[in-house]
């Protein structure tokens, strides 16, 4: 059978539609994707570099500043670090113009390497900027102190008001000897008793 040109024109365009189709299908196309595969990875990775550099950064910092404080004002024991404490949160407090409601002791005694660490639990409310200003003084106060926990949550919808309930932990200096153990509810007692006033439980 003798095809006219026209024929033969339309089957050679058919057949090189055809050719590129299948090329773009089952060559161009699969390239594509592993490129754009491997893009997203090698996007993926970096993220994740990035992240842990900034982990490993803020890490290194933290280290460094726990170390300073730790080197300045350090309690020699468990109540001039509460007592230490507790004027320190008054004065951030006053500063900041946070309003808290209780600070009260949650753990006391625990071993934190060479030292012993004494938790408490704040909670108060304010604005934003309160808060953050709250925080802050914490940051950077020169004495060795840290934000266990955090957590903020609106107390009205659409409005600046705040409550925040955050952990603060302090260290000390542990005894040179072992002392005996205080009779069942003194510790706990004493310790609530010096965070007098409206900041009792």
């Amino acid at each position: 059978m003798v095809l006219s040109k026209r024929e033969r024109m339309i089957a050679i365009a058919t057949g090189v539609t055809l050719g590129l189709t299948g090329l773009y299908q089952f060559v161009v196309e699969p390239l594509l994707e592993a490129r754009a595969q491997t893009q997203a990875a090698v996007v993926e990775a970096q993220l994740k570099l990035d992240r842990a550099q900034r982990l490993f950064n803020t890490s290194r910092r933290m280290n460094r500043r726990w170390g300073e404080m730790t080197g300045a004002r350090l309690a020699r024991n468990a109540s001039e670090a509460e007592s230490q404490l507790l004027n320190a949160v008054r004065e951030w407090e006053q500063d900041s113009g946070l309003m808290l409601a209780s600070f009260r002791p949650e753990r006391s005694g625990e071993k934190e390497k060479d030292f012993m660490k004494m938790t408490f639990r704040a909670t108060g409310s304010g604005s934003m900027s309160q808060v953050a200003r709250f925080l802050y003084r914490i940051q950077t106060a020169p004495i060795p102190v840290r934000i266990t926990d955090l957590t903020i949550n609106p107390r009205r919808e659409a409005s600046d008001d705040l409550a925040v309930s955050l952990g603060i932990s302090t260290i000390y200096l542990p005894a040179e000897s072992p002392r005996p153990a205080a009779p069942s509810g003194g510790a706990g007692t004493s310790a609530q008793a010096s965070a007098e006033g409206r900041w009792l439980p």
